[in-house]
């Protein structure tokens, strides 16, 4: 290939030479592979056809030989999806074009077979393109390429197309506009008539037209010669004058007298019309459009309406407590009266003649204007507003004439202000009683007990779990009441019917997380003067927080009861050794032996009441804040040695490993170290005394982000998980374990942790369970800190 003068010289396939795409595509395409053979040895039938096909701009598709192999040129690929182009480029034409072949395939056959072209215009042929199935047609020709060689003396067939799809598209959607236009008009309720040309002759007249004129036939024909009467109202003057100068016309209550083709008589009807000029896309007039409606009743009845709006006009302007206006269709007042004006403090000249933009502050008409324009649409409406300083009910109709065409709006407007103010206050009374009732747990419901419908508010809905309802059937309104309180409201509710008066001292209900709430009840029975039925209204509140409470105080009361048997027994204990060395203090002679052990066994069992008395103490002054901590910087490693000093007896004596676990590093607190030193002994006395003989127990000390954290761990009977939350509780002692007596007033942990929070700390427990031992954890803030 070389290239010369712009020209592409392909040798022995120069007829393939430029061709835009689909003659590159030709070129560059395996014929060999075809029934085609290689493209230099075509027939020279094809090898012409297929030049002038490459060098014209229309669209051109060739089927060539036994196989319809295909060949198109560029303007042909363009009405091809990409589904088909360039993929059907030597392709068989059955196979390229199956989704239409049960069309074009007998076409081919006839031009193949001899017996000469086709012509096909506007034909439907379905496209795969733009990835869907496409609806389209075509204007073409199936022509035969003549070749001696080939059977019937047809080597193939040539076709010459024009997509036509938009066109037919068009034709489509302008009948299908036009009988649109022709049905709109034939349903219009006034007359229409479409005339054609300076003579004016009928194109088109709907059935309200043909009635006017008694049913003259007109289609077709000129208006001269349907209505000849026309003439001689000045009608067709009219109609010409618009056809020329292109001006409509506007009548209003024209009279026109027609003589009935059924009985001769003359009658006088008044229209109110339009005539408009029609014209074509270029702007020229090409008829006149003719428009309108029979008005004859309203002008009969127009002077029967002057005197009856005149009546009507006293009336309003009488009428007590309101006021009365008619508003035209451009918000003008056309009258206004009544009471209500004198009360605003206006008389009706301040509206008459005037908008309502005039007379009206900017929110009234925001409020007023939407809905006077939509009474002109034929809608009735109600509003109220603010106007003049006092509140307004305002009603509106629309005012027809007898043809049923809105002319104005009828507004009669009352007076609410005291209405308003009463309706407010009741609103602010009801919203004020409805915090407090939701505020105080307290819902209303009232039965109507001949029915199985309960009507309540949503604090009750709330209660009973009812969701934002205020209405439930009797079914949901009882489902969530406890089923071991259920005598307890069926009885309620049999002597509400007997007495009259409905009381529940207290039941339970679940709420929506399933937890039991304690609700009271009270209610009476009355008839309802309306139904005769007898409804009963009650009030429900939510005592669930005093039935927690009054379980607080008992359990209080048993714990005090506890601690008082306990501090009885606490303080007889010491009292009968001391009887016992006062009663050998009174023997005379008494041993020096005796004498010792008289004065140890005071000595000790008076320590032992003094510690009693001091923890009492203690307790008293930490719960009446009047306890005062000698704070001062102490390292912790002195306090536990005082604290080590003090249990060592009873360790020593109950044979307990003691572990001391603390930094090599020194620890600082700031803090009352005899107390803390108490609160130390404290808590490894109670680990001594609930850990069996020979049992281990250690303290262990560490300090993090400036908290010393301070552990009494041992491995005695240990706490179950219920024994945690009330541990520290005054009075407070865990059940001991089989065989082992309570010990202790119950205080000395609620010492411990009124101790430590006074030194700004916290303390808590934690246990695996009844003999798995107990960890106490106290955290004090770190000296520095």
């Amino acid at each position: 290939m070389s290239h010369a003068s712009g020209a592409t010289v392909l040798g022995a396939a120069s007829f393939l030479a430029d061709g835009g795409e689909m003659g590159r595509r030709i070129r560059d395409f395996d014929w060999a592979a075809t029934s085609l053979g290689e493209a230099e040895r075509w027939p020279a039938p094809l090898k012409t056809i297929v030049r002038m096909m490459l060098t014209t701009n229309h669209a051109v598709f060739v089927f060539w030989g036994p196989d319809l192999i295909c060949l198109y040129n560029d303007a042909y690929s363009r009405s091809l999806g990409s589904e088909q182009h360039p993929s059907i480029l030597g392709m068989k034409g059955p196979d390229a074009w199956a989704i239409a072949w049960d069309v074009i395939a007998p076409q081919i056959a006839l031009v193949t077979s001899g017996q000469g072209a086709t012509w096909h215009e506007n034909q439907r042929i379905p496209i795969q393109r733009h990835g869907r199935l496409e609806e389209t047609y075509w204007t073409y020709s199936y022509g035969p390429i003549h070749d001696d060689g080939a059977p019937n003396g047809v080597g193939g067939t040539l076709v010459l197309t024009t997509e036509t799809t938009e066109h037919v598209f068009a034709q489509r959607r302008l009948q299908s506009g036009e009988a649109r236009w022709r049905s709109r008009f034939e349903q219009a309720p006034g007359f229409v008539a479409i005339l054609e040309g300076p003579t004016h002759c009928f194109e088109f007249a709907n059935p309200p037209y043909r009635e006017l004129i008694g049913g003259r036939d007109c289609i077709g024909r000129n208006v001269i010669d349907v209505l000849p009467e026309a003439e001689s109202h000045g009608f067709l003057a009219l109609l010409d004058r618009v056809y020329h100068d292109g001006v409509p016309f506007l009548g209003t209550a024209v009279p026109l007298t027609l003589t009935a083709p059924s009985d001769g008589i003359a009658r006088t009807r008044y229209l109110d019309f339009v005539y408009q000029p029609i014209r074509d896309d270029g702007g020229r007039i090409t008829g006149v459009f003719a428009h309108g409606s029979d008005v004859t009743d309203r002008v009969n009845a127009s002077s029967a309406l002057i005197d009856s709006e005149a009546r009507y006009r006293a009336l309003a302007e009488q009428l007590p407590g309101g006021a009365v206006f008619v508003i035209d269709e451009s918000l003008r007042f056309v009258m206004a009266g009544g009471e209500a004006l004198l009360t605003a403090e206006r008389v009706p000249q301040d509206f008459v003649g005037r908008t309502i933009d005039e007379v009206f502050d900017a929110g009234t008409v925001a409020a007023y204007a939407p809905h006077l324009r939509d009474a002109f649409n034929g809608n009735a409406f109600e509003v109220e507003h603010r106007t003049f300083g006092r509140y307004f009910l305002t009603r509106g109709t629309p005012l027809r004439t007898v043809g049923g065409t809105v002319y104005g709006v009828l507004a009669v407007s009352s007076d609410i202000t005291d209405r308003r103010r009463v309706e407010n206050q009741l609103r602010t009374a009801n919203g004020r009683l409805a915090g407090v009732m939701s505020a105080a747990e307290i819902g209303v419901w009232w039965w109507d007990m001949d029915t199985t419908v309960v009507g309540h508010d949503r604090n009750l809905a709330r209660l009973y779990n009812l969701g934002d309802v205020v209405t439930s059937t009797l079914e949901q309104h009882t489902a969530n009441i406890a089923a071991e309180d259920w005598h307890i409201v069926e009885a309620a509710v049999v002597n509400a019917k007997a007495t009259g008066t409905f009381y529940i001292r207290e039941y339970r209900i679940r709420d929506a997380d399933g937890q039991v709430r304690w609700l009271g009840a009270r209610g009476r029975v009355e008839r309802d003067p309306v139904s005769g039925h007898d409804v009963l209204t009650g009030l429900v509140i939510d005592i669930t927080d005093l039935k927690v409470l009054e379980e607080s105080l008992r359990a209080s009361d048993r714990q005090k009861d506890r601690f008082l048997a306990m501090l009885a027994h606490e303080l007889r204990n010491p009292l009968a050794p001391l009887l016992n060395a006062v009663t050998m203090l009174e023997a005379d002679p008494i041993s020096s032996r005796d004498l010792a052990w008289c004065r140890d066994v005071i000595g000790r069992q008076t320590r032992q009441l003094a510690f009693l008395l001091d923890d009492l103490l203690d307790i008293s002054r930490i719960t009446h804040g009047r306890l005062w901590l000698e704070r001062r910087d102490v390292s912790l490693s002195s306090i536990i040695e005082a604290a080590i000093e003090t249990v060592t007896p009873i360790l020593n004596a109950r044979e307990h490993r003691l572990h001391i676990d603390v930094p090599d590093e020194p620890l600082s607190l700031y803090v009352d170290p005899d107390r803390m030193a108490q609160v130390l002994a404290n808590l490894l006395g109670n680990a001594a005394k609930f850990t069996e003989p020979g049992g281990d127990i250690e303290l262990q000390a560490r300090e993090c982000n400036g908290v010393v954290e301070i552990v009494v761990r041992d491995s005695g009977i240990g706490l179950a998980a219920d024994d945690h939350e009330h541990i520290f509780s005054m009075f407070s002692q865990v059940d001991p374990a089989a065989g082992r007596p309570r010990s202790g007033l119950g205080i000395g942990l609620s010492l411990v942790r009124g101790l430590v929070e006074l030194h700004d700390g916290d303390i808590s427990v934690h246990s695996d369970g009844p003999g798995h031992g107990s960890a106490f954890t106290i955290r004090l803030p770190a000296l520095a800190s």
